[in-house]
């Protein structure tokens, strides 16, 4: 991994580099495909950091810029 804030971008690519396809590679191709990407990403950031929240464990500061 690394230390400090990620690009959107950046992040998606670990994702598709995770054992679990995210979608990306077509993404880069398709803008509908991209914008469904950036969706379910932000989403599961914004449940992540509600859950880190509530359970006192820490913050996630998100922004499409860095994660």
């Amino acid at each position: 991994m690394q230390d400090g804030p990620l690009r959107e971008f950046d992040l998606l690519r670990l994702l598709d580099d995770a054992p679990r396809e995210f979608g990306l590679p077509e993404a880069r191709h398709d803008a509908h495909a991209l914008y469904r990407a950036h969706f379910i990403l932000f989403h599961a950031l914004y449940r992540l950091r509600d859950e880190l929240w509530a359970a006192r464990a820490g913050h996630l500061a998100i922004d499409p810029l860095a994660i």
